[in-house]
């Protein structure tokens, strides 16, 4: 079983975090999709968050979880 680990920063806010690895990679960054990522993800921009993401493929863990994304050949569906 693999875990990988992602901290975020705490002095940028959910768009800041969200965009630093794209423009590390030199990828464009599209702003309406980050926009949409945040709203999807329950985050809102500038506040102060405490939120664990887990992304994972056991689904025992997966199902601790308050919140369930699945994501399908690269398709998000909410989950609750």
């Amino acid at each position: 079983m693999r875990h990988f680990f992602v901290n975020l920063f705490q002095k940028l806010n959910a768009k800041e975090n969200i965009e630093l690895p794209l423009l590390i990679g030199n990828n464009k960054v599209n702003g309406s999709y980050v926009e949409e990522l945040i709203q999807f993800l329950g985050l809102k921009d500038g506040e102060n968050y405490q939120k664990v993401i887990m992304i994972t493929h056991n689904m025992d863990l997966a199902k601790e979880a308050d919140r369930m994304i699945r994501i399908v050949d690269g398709i998000a569906t909410c989950e609750d």
